[in-house]
């Protein structure tokens, strides 16, 4: 398996269980996304067909974050992986996102799930 990857993407939201959460924006980072992908010979042969486009897929991150508000990382996390997974067919991920700031002495607090079977 071959992997594609998506790194430092930062997305501005809604998120948070307490009211200073749910009333003031919040940067969230997808430190990264990797996505297991097959590189095989259709797509060598016909690159326009057989790729999975990644500003395709960064818009759809972006997109989705924005104009959705969340409770925790974790369902920032698992909300993307599955609309990822359902849109481009993908057979494994992972993907880690952390909320900066969030609590006092720690830069950045986070998630990392991952999905599928990596082969």
């Amino acid at each position: 398996m071959d992997i594609i990857f998506i790194e430092q993407l930062s997305v501005i939201t809604k998120i948070g269980i307490h009211k200073l959460g749910k009333r003031n924006q919040s940067k969230i980072n997808t430190k990264i996304l990797k996505i297991g992908y097959e590189i095989n010979q259709q797509f060598l042969i016909n690159k326009n067909k057989y790729f999975l486009d990644y500003e395709q897929i960064t818009n759809e991150i972006i997109n989705y974050i924005e104009t959705n508000k969340f409770d925790l990382v974790e369902q920032v996390a698992e909300e993307v992986v599955n609309l990822l997974v359902n849109k481009f067919k993908i057979s494994w991920i992972r993907i880690k996102i952390a909320k900066q700031y969030a609590i006092i002495n720690a830069s950045k607090v986070g998630v990392i799930i991952e999905r599928g079977n990596k082969y």
